[in-house]
Protein backbone atom coordinates (compact mmCIF):
# COMPACT_ATOMS: atom_id res chain seq x y z
CA UNK A 1 0.00 0.00 0.00
CA UNK A 2 1.48 3.63 -0.97
CA UNK A 3 2.39 5.36 1.64
CA UNK A 4 1.68 8.43 -0.22
CA UNK A 5 -2.25 7.74 -1.31
CA UNK A 6 -3.01 4.59 0.38
CA UNK A 7 -3.62 3.25 -2.96
CA UNK A 8 -1.77 -0.16 -4.44
CA UNK A 9 -2.43 0.92 -8.22
CA UNK A 10 -1.95 4.36 -9.98
CA UNK A 11 -4.63 5.93 -11.92
CA UNK A 12 -4.68 7.92 -14.48
CA UNK A 13 -6.80 10.82 -14.34
CA UNK A 14 -8.94 11.48 -17.29
CA UNK A 15 -8.27 15.45 -18.70
CA UNK A 16 -9.74 16.99 -21.32
CA UNK A 17 -6.16 17.94 -22.74
CA UNK A 18 -5.33 21.60 -25.29
CA UNK A 19 -5.38 21.04 -28.59
CA UNK A 20 -1.87 21.84 -29.70
CA UNK A 21 -0.75 24.15 -33.23
CA UNK A 22 1.50 23.54 -36.24
CA UNK A 23 4.76 24.68 -35.31
CA UNK A 24 3.71 26.11 -31.92
CA UNK A 25 5.28 25.03 -29.01
CA UNK A 26 2.86 22.77 -26.52
CA UNK A 27 3.07 21.31 -23.24
CA UNK A 28 0.60 19.48 -21.14
CA UNK A 29 0.47 17.29 -17.54
CA UNK A 30 -0.98 14.51 -17.04
CA UNK A 31 -1.61 13.65 -13.57
CA UNK A 32 -2.17 10.04 -11.06
CA UNK A 33 -2.93 9.32 -8.02
CA UNK A 34 -1.99 5.95 -5.97
CA UNK A 35 1.54 4.61 -5.94
CA UNK A 36 4.47 6.90 -5.36
CA UNK A 37 4.65 9.61 -7.60
CA UNK A 38 9.13 9.16 -6.79
CA UNK A 39 8.51 5.78 -8.69
CA UNK A 40 6.04 6.66 -11.53
CA UNK A 41 7.12 5.64 -14.97
CA UNK A 42 4.54 6.91 -17.94
CA UNK A 43 4.24 5.42 -21.43
CA UNK A 44 1.82 5.57 -24.17
CA UNK A 45 0.16 2.37 -24.02
CA UNK A 46 -1.78 2.37 -27.34
CA UNK A 47 -2.27 4.86 -30.44
CA UNK A 48 -0.11 7.69 -31.57
CA UNK A 49 1.04 10.73 -30.13
CA UNK A 50 0.66 13.70 -32.44
CA UNK A 51 4.13 14.06 -34.61
CA UNK A 52 6.23 16.37 -33.02
CA UNK A 53 5.28 15.51 -29.34
CA UNK A 54 6.57 12.94 -27.11
CA UNK A 55 6.02 12.20 -23.50
CA UNK A 56 7.79 12.13 -20.75
CA UNK A 57 8.14 9.01 -19.02
CA UNK A 58 9.14 10.68 -15.11
CA UNK A 59 7.19 13.27 -15.37
CA UNK A 60 3.78 12.84 -17.32
CA UNK A 61 4.55 15.67 -19.67
CA UNK A 62 3.65 15.83 -22.80
CA UNK A 63 5.19 18.07 -24.89
CA UNK A 64 7.22 19.78 -27.92
CA UNK A 65 6.22 21.25 -31.16
CA UNK A 66 3.39 20.14 -33.37
CA UNK A 67 4.71 19.05 -36.73
CA UNK A 68 1.93 17.46 -38.85
CA UNK A 69 -2.41 17.79 -39.14
CA UNK A 70 -3.02 14.80 -41.28
CA UNK A 71 -4.54 12.13 -39.16
CA UNK A 72 -5.69 14.97 -36.28
CA UNK A 73 -7.55 14.68 -34.14
CA UNK A 74 -4.92 11.66 -32.66
CA UNK A 75 -6.77 9.45 -29.79
CA UNK A 76 -3.77 7.61 -27.02
CA UNK A 77 -3.80 5.62 -24.39
CA UNK A 78 -1.58 6.43 -21.26
CA UNK A 79 -0.30 4.18 -18.34
CA UNK A 80 1.28 4.90 -15.03
CA UNK A 81 3.55 2.10 -13.75
CA UNK A 82 4.98 2.46 -10.06
CA UNK A 83 8.63 0.73 -10.95
CA UNK A 84 9.07 0.23 -6.83
CA UNK A 85 5.41 -1.78 -6.33
CA UNK A 86 5.26 -3.18 -10.01
CA UNK A 87 1.66 -1.91 -10.19
CA UNK A 88 0.82 -0.02 -12.86
CA UNK A 89 -2.34 1.97 -14.25
CA UNK A 90 -5.36 1.04 -16.93
CA UNK A 91 -5.07 2.75 -19.80
CA UNK A 92 -6.54 6.00 -19.85
CA UNK A 93 -7.41 7.45 -23.32
CA UNK A 94 -6.56 11.01 -24.31
CA UNK A 95 -7.33 13.17 -27.48
CA UNK A 96 -5.19 15.88 -29.12
CA UNK A 97 -5.65 17.56 -32.56
CA UNK A 98 -3.16 19.49 -34.56
CA UNK A 99 -4.26 22.36 -36.41
CA UNK A 100 -2.63 24.68 -39.00
CA UNK A 101 -1.56 28.12 -37.31
CA UNK A 102 -4.23 30.55 -37.57
CA UNK A 103 -3.54 34.38 -38.46
CA UNK A 104 -2.56 36.56 -35.25
CA UNK A 105 -2.25 39.94 -36.80
CA UNK A 106 -1.53 42.14 -39.64
CA UNK A 107 0.66 45.18 -40.74
CA UNK A 108 0.57 47.40 -43.40
CA UNK A 109 2.97 49.45 -44.84
CA UNK A 110 4.10 51.83 -44.98
CA UNK A 111 3.68 53.68 -42.20
CA UNK A 112 1.92 56.82 -42.41
CA UNK A 113 3.04 57.67 -45.79
CA UNK A 114 1.85 61.19 -48.01
CA UNK A 115 0.81 61.96 -51.47
CA UNK A 116 0.06 64.55 -53.46
CA UNK A 117 -3.95 64.52 -54.58
CA UNK A 118 -4.29 63.22 -57.43
CA UNK A 119 -1.46 60.99 -57.39
CA UNK A 120 -1.03 57.15 -55.93
CA UNK A 121 0.65 54.96 -53.24
CA UNK A 122 0.76 51.23 -53.35
CA UNK A 123 0.39 49.48 -49.42
CA UNK A 124 1.56 46.14 -48.62
CA UNK A 125 -0.03 43.71 -46.35
CA UNK A 126 1.77 41.68 -44.34
CA UNK A 127 0.36 38.50 -41.97
CA UNK A 128 2.10 36.96 -38.91
CA UNK A 129 0.62 33.60 -37.75
CA UNK A 130 0.54 32.02 -34.56
CA UNK A 131 3.30 30.06 -35.23
CA UNK A 132 5.60 32.85 -36.20
CA UNK A 133 5.39 32.81 -39.70
CA UNK A 134 4.84 35.75 -41.87
CA UNK A 135 3.33 36.29 -45.48
CA UNK A 136 2.40 38.67 -48.01
CA UNK A 137 -1.37 39.31 -47.62
CA UNK A 138 -1.62 42.45 -50.31
CA UNK A 139 -3.65 40.29 -52.77
CA UNK A 140 -5.55 38.31 -50.36
CA UNK A 141 -7.06 40.87 -47.40
CA UNK A 142 -10.24 43.43 -48.17
CA UNK A 143 -8.47 46.84 -47.75
CA UNK A 144 -10.45 50.06 -47.31
CA UNK A 145 -10.18 53.70 -46.98
CA UNK A 146 -12.52 55.18 -43.87
CA UNK A 147 -12.58 59.05 -46.02
CA UNK A 148 -13.51 58.05 -49.41
CA UNK A 149 -13.47 61.95 -50.28
CA UNK A 150 -9.83 62.22 -49.37
CA UNK A 151 -8.14 58.48 -50.51
CA UNK A 152 -10.06 55.49 -52.32
CA UNK A 153 -8.24 51.83 -52.43
CA UNK A 154 -9.10 48.83 -54.13
CA UNK A 155 -10.73 46.45 -51.95
CA UNK A 156 -8.25 43.92 -53.33
CA UNK A 157 -5.32 45.26 -54.38
CA UNK A 158 -4.08 47.99 -51.62
CA UNK A 159 -3.41 50.58 -54.94
CA UNK A 160 -5.17 53.88 -53.08
CA UNK A 161 -5.46 57.24 -54.72
CA UNK A 162 -5.47 60.51 -53.64
CA UNK A 163 -8.44 62.71 -54.35
CA UNK A 164 -8.64 65.16 -51.90
CA UNK A 165 -6.70 66.64 -49.66
CA UNK A 166 -6.69 65.41 -45.69
CA UNK A 167 -6.05 62.29 -44.17
CA UNK A 168 -7.87 58.92 -44.51
CA UNK A 169 -7.64 55.77 -42.25
CA UNK A 170 -5.98 52.47 -44.35
CA UNK A 171 -6.86 49.12 -43.01
CA UNK A 172 -6.63 45.33 -44.20
CA UNK A 173 -8.79 43.06 -42.97
CA UNK A 174 -8.57 38.97 -43.45
CA UNK A 175 -10.58 35.98 -41.86
CA UNK A 176 -11.45 38.30 -38.70
CA UNK A 177 -8.12 40.14 -38.32
CA UNK A 178 -7.99 43.73 -39.18
CA UNK A 179 -5.04 45.65 -38.88
CA UNK A 180 -4.23 49.03 -37.11
CA UNK A 181 -5.08 52.33 -39.22
CA UNK A 182 -2.42 53.64 -41.09
CA UNK A 183 -2.92 57.19 -41.71
CA UNK A 184 -2.51 58.56 -45.06
CA UNK A 185 -2.09 61.85 -45.67
CA UNK A 186 -3.35 63.84 -48.80
CA UNK A 187 -1.61 67.37 -49.51
CA UNK A 188 -2.64 69.50 -52.26
CA UNK A 189 -1.58 69.02 -56.48
CA UNK A 190 1.81 69.83 -57.35
CA UNK A 191 3.02 71.12 -59.77
CA UNK A 192 3.88 68.24 -62.49
CA UNK A 193 5.02 70.24 -65.51
CA UNK A 194 4.13 73.76 -67.56
CA UNK A 195 3.08 74.35 -70.96
CA UNK A 196 3.76 77.17 -73.36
Amino acid sequence: VSSVSGQTRPYVVPATLPNGTLGVTYSASLAAVGGNPATLQWSVSSGPLPPGLVLNASTGTISGTPSLAAGSPYSFGVTATDTGSGYASQSQMFTIASTPATLQSIAVTPANPSIAKGLTQQFTATGTYTDSSTANLTASVTWNSATTTVATITASGGLAAGVGQGTSNITASLNGVTSPADVLTVTAPTLVSIAV
